[in-house]
């Protein structure tokens, strides 16, 4: 190398486990070099082959590697200039994984030894309390990320660990540590602390540590190549932004909207399955993309055909999110891809085949991408794709009619001629007729359409083509849209189908209002009386698959017309439905978000659900593994990584047993509408919406462990807090009422008392807002609770003390009277006892509670100075009492001891009255934005599972066998695996 360059060096032995001299001397870069001067041609690995090229989280700095040379320089990519050489001596043939920050720590790895250096200050750096070259510390992966961080994976164990970059006493400290679950494996993690993890089912998984959430981005079904064998989970690269994961797996890169949750495109590195615009169009869209483009031929093909000939190992150009970078003359060239990129004419319309998420590119994640994911996320959202150009024209068609283009309008051909329609009204009756021609051959179909509103005369005022199959046609009685569904083109099977309608009343007046209700970015589903007079669109939605979207609103309007041949059907619909694949899970929110009219009308549903999908194993999930003892019952979303990090290097040691992993069906059951969190703040305080969970308290829901998990989850999440605090807070309530009022005045300073008395103001009102929220929410729900009527008979006059309170100790002491020698009796008493403690023992409160005590024994004592026949409610309590707590109690106590009150039962009600007390803190304690917390009412759309002891699972299963409770369809196979799995005798 030249003297006018010198550079750093770093002499490192790798194979040898001693300590070696690290030399660092910076590179003199004062003196500017030209890297298009032939003179100044500076290559800091001595003329040789660059091996791979590495980029930091920041893509700040670049290092290459030389295996030919044994050495690594560390580039600045903003100066464009090298800043250290490290020279590796290597004593055998082997590959160098190597990682860099932005703060100058470099990383190697040869396969048996892992090496970390701080090149700035010249040291090796060691890892605290982890040896990294002992035999049994099996790494398997580590990085840094954009906070300068260390990560290392830790395979034995399966934990991740997070190191600070700060030296002290060169060595850094474990800032994070989690633990991934058995069933998964680190592939890599991301710069912004996302964990990609491969499972067992071959599927792969992300999860943000930020937020705690985890997604399920890809599926490997494909058979894997032969020579790849167990490396291939090393050959699966990861690049994400906040929108999207690109992954480079098996010669393709699949691409995953974290916003839809869904798989947008697949790129491959093949011209036949992928066109060169595509590649180039998701480059240009996607900068986190751009860093996997170099596996794929056709972005490398024209990066290199825009670098400068001179530009030293081509087939080793590095793509970046912002640049194509390379090495030229002992500098770096770098060329803008957004720049580059922008110069192209990337438009949709010069794309072969575009997709739909191409298509709709903007829509799908602009401004509108939420309500879009919120409306579609049940069925997918690439179905908004296909409803976009149904809603481009019929905003078209209601601009005709608005023109008056389409007055007395009856037929309308298509533009390629070979579908003709003719649509008439006779009778409140619309009728189709479609003249297709297959196979050169003209068949003619037909449809007549019942609409049964009878409140105005039905009128047509325009039908639209589009797509050769599609028509709608708008009348006064709503907007129409049918196909032709021409899958099995026999003129058998040819049909006209009603794929949408929406009921409205239409006239000259309206038409421009109702227009604008159709600009919305999704159609409105449709409402109740679109299945009320159209009987037809109902029958279709129960036949046609892509109608699924229709069944929640279907169900509703069947439960409340008590159609119980459509409901059952669509149950059976849904559960048929339901398979163990992410995006079909959720029709099972079909029957859960519709629960509180099933609890109304149809009961029994309930029971069957709960019945029907009890103890569901996850397929790909289910096992049986060791566990803490403590997690029966535990719930928790899939993939649940465990926190370490204030239990870094201890581990409690727990006693162990085998659990099984259940799913827990009541998906969307806990969440509060609307969905797209668009609601009023302050009517959402005042009457709140409930969700299915506070208005379907049913037996039949807990006494399942799916029931028993939900309160479970709730419960220790939030639950318990609230109650402790409402409990604490009448607490303080009733201790400053009653020691203000009860104290004597000898005991309590009057400044003191009138403190008491204005806490007890202020806890009373606070106690006020919430019971008028609950009479607002519900007044007759209110009225009928016999607690509140109670309650309401408080009143302060029974505290007021003076000389006339007949409970005033004075006036009930002994008293004697003058007797004048008339005979008659002085009314103001001659002589009285002086009272003590225990003549009126219901002055203080704890005297009070003993007095109790000893009416419980047979001791009325404390009651006698009262006279029965001059205070008559005195007599009727005490009757009350005696009968409530001698009767009723020991009754019940024994009733107990002797067991007639089954166990199950006493539990299904103990948690239905823990659901009561749930229910009632999430609609008034909790505020409008807390119920629609993530943390404690996951999506609507998130799937559960639970852990359960498998001897319990043993035994509850026999138990519902025994009563006859145990379902074994829709899900035979399932239940017969869960069997097997338990030595259970099907």
């Amino acid at each position: 190398m030249s003297d006018e360059n010198k550079s750093a060096k770093v002499e490192i032995d790798i194979d040898k486990s001693d300590d070696f001299e690290i030399n660092i001397d910076k590179i003199d870069n004062d003196n500017d070099i030209d890297p298009h001067n032939d003179k100044n041609d500076i290559d800091p690995h001595n003329g040789k082959d660059i091996t791979k090229m590495e980029i930091s989280a920041k893509e700040e700095h670049l290092v290459t590697y030389s295996k030919d040379d044994n050495s690594i320089v560390y580039w600045d990519i903003e100066k464009k200039r090298a800043e250290f050489r490290v020279n590796v001596k290597l004593g055998r043939d082997t590959d160098l994984c190597i990682r860099i920050s932005d703060n100058k720590k470099l990383a190697i790895d040869n396969g048996s030894h892992l090496r970390i250096y701080d090149m700035e200050n010249n040291q090796e750096i060691k890892l605290e309390n982890l040896d990294c070259h002992h035999p049994t510390f099996d790494y398997r992966y580590f990085t840094f990320n954009l906070n300068d961080e260390f990560i290392l994976y830790e395979r034995d164990n399966n934990i991740v660990l997070f190191y600070s970059t700060q030296t002290k006493n060169k060595k850094w400290k474990c800032k994070r540590m989690y633990k991934i679950p058995k069933d998964f494996e680190l592939i890599s993690v991301s710069k912004d602390d996302k964990l990609y993890l491969f499972s067992n089912d071959h599927s792969i998984y992300a999860w943000d540590l930020v937020t705690e959430k985890n997604l399920k981005i890809l599926s490997i079904t494909e058979e894997l190549p032969k020579d790849l064998g167990k490396r291939f989970k090393k050959h699966i690269r990861f690049y994400n932004d906040e929108n999207f994961i690109c992954i480079y797996v098996v010669g393709k890169i699949p691409i995953f909207s974290t916003k839809m949750e869904t798989h947008i495109g697949t790129l491959y590195n093949s011209k036949a399955k992928t066109d060169e615009t595509h590649v180039y169009y998701y480059a240009w869209r996607l900068p986190s993309l751009r860093p996997l483009l170099n596996n794929i031929d056709v972005m490398l093909e024209y990066v290199r055909s825009k670098s400068p000939e001179d530009l030293k190992d081509k087939d080793k150009i590095q793509i970046t999110t912002k640049y194509a970078l390379g090495i030229q003359k002992g500098r770096i060239w770098k060329m803008d891809l957004e720049e580059s990129l922008a110069g192209m004419d990337l438009t949709i319309e010069n794309l072969k085949n575009p997709s739909e998420f191409l298509k709709y590119w903007d829509e799908y994640f602009g401004n509108n991408s939420e309500l879009i994911r919120k409306t579609f996320k049940v069925h997918g959202v690439k179905l908004f794709g296909i409803y976009k150009p149904f809603l481009d024209n019929i905003n078209e068609l209601f601009e005709e009619v608005i023109d008056g283009k389409h007055e007395e309008e009856r037929k309308k051909e298509s533009s390629l001629g070979i579908i003709r329609w003719e649509i008439i009204i006779e009778r409140r009756i619309l009728k189709l007729k479609a003249f297709i021609t297959i196979h050169g051959k003209v068949t003619t179909l037909t449809r007549d359409e019942n609409l049964n509103d009878r409140s105005m005369t039905a009128r047509l005022l325009g039908i639209k083509l589009f797509s050769q199959v599609n028509i709608i046609i708008l009348t006064t009685k709503g907007l129409f849209i049918y196909f032709i569904d021409t899958k099995n083109e026999s003129e058998s099977n040819v049909s006209i189908i009603l794929f949408y309608y929406y009921y409205m009343e239409i006239n000259d007046e309206n038409v421009e209002e109702c227009k604008n209700f159709f600009l919305k970015p999704t159609l409105p589903l449709p409402n109740y009386n679109s299945f009320k007079f159209c009987e037809g669109f109902v029958s279709d939605i129960q036949s046609n698959d892509k109608n699924v979207i229709y069944y929640e609103k279907l169900l509703t309007f069947g439960i409340k017309e008590h159609k119980f041949d459509l409901i059952n059907k669509i149950y059976e619909n849904s559960l048929k439905k339901f398979k163990y694949e992410d995006e079909t899970r959720d029709y099972l929110t079909i029957i859960t978000s519709t629960m509180p009219l099933l609890k109304e009308y149809y009961p029994e549903f309930i029971s069957k659900y709960s019945s029907d999908t009890s103890m569901i194993i996850d397929s790909y999930l289910f096992n049986v593994k060791d566990n803490d003892d403590s997690l029966h019952l535990y719930s928790f979303r899939h993939l649940h990584i465990v926190n370490l990090t204030r239990s870094i290097w201890w581990f409690s040691k727990r006693t162990k047993t085998k659990t099984i992993t259940f799913m827990n069906p009541y998906i969307g059951f806990v969440n509060y509408p609307p969905y797209d969190n668009y609601y009023d703040w302050f009517i959402e305080l005042f009457r709140p919406q409930p969700s299915p969970f506070v208005e379907s308290i049913s037996r039949e829901i807990y006494k399942t462990w799916d029931g028993e998990t939900l309160i479970n989850f709730k419960w220790n999440h939030y639950g318990k807090y609230y109650y402790s605090i409402i409990w604490i807070g009448f607490m303080f309530l009733l201790g400053c009422f009653t020691a203000a009022a009860t104290i004597p005045q000898q005991y309590i300073d009057d400044d003191v008392r009138k403190k008491l008395l204005i806490a007890s103001i202020i806890l009373g009102f606070i106690h006020l807002s919430f019971e008028v929220r609950h009479f607002i929410y519900s007044p007759i729900k209110w009225l009928t609770n016999f607690w509140n009527i109670f309650e309401s008979n408080f009143s302060f006059d029974e505290f007021n003390t003076n000389n006339n309170d007949p409970n005033n100790p004075w006036n009930i002491a002994p008293a004697y009277h003058q007797v004048f020698e008339n005979g008659t009796v002085d009314p103001n008493p001659f002589i009285i006892q002086q009272p003590d403690e225990n003549t009126n023992m219901f002055v203080d409160f704890g005297t009070s509670i003993f007095a109790m005590y000893k009416f419980l024994t047979g001791d009325s004592s404390a009651l006698s100075n009262w006279a029965y026949k001059d205070d008559p409610s005195l007599a009727i309590l005490i009757v009350l009492f005696s009968f409530l707590i001698v009767v009723y109690l020991m009754n019940l106590f024994i009733g107990l001891l002797n067991n007639e009150i089954e166990k199950d039962n006493d539990r299904v009600s103990y948690l239905m009255q823990k659901a009561e007390i749930l229910a009632e803190i999430e609609l008034f304690y909790l505020l409008p934005h807390q119920r629609r917390w993530k943390t404690w009412f996951p999506e609507k759309f998130v799937l559960r599972y639970y852990y359960a002891d498998d001897n319990k699972t043993r035994q509850k299963i026999k138990e519902m066998r025994k009563k006859s409770e145990w379902s074994t369809s829709p899900f035979t196979k399932l239940r017969e695996t869960l069997l097997k799995q338990l030595k259970i005798e099907n």
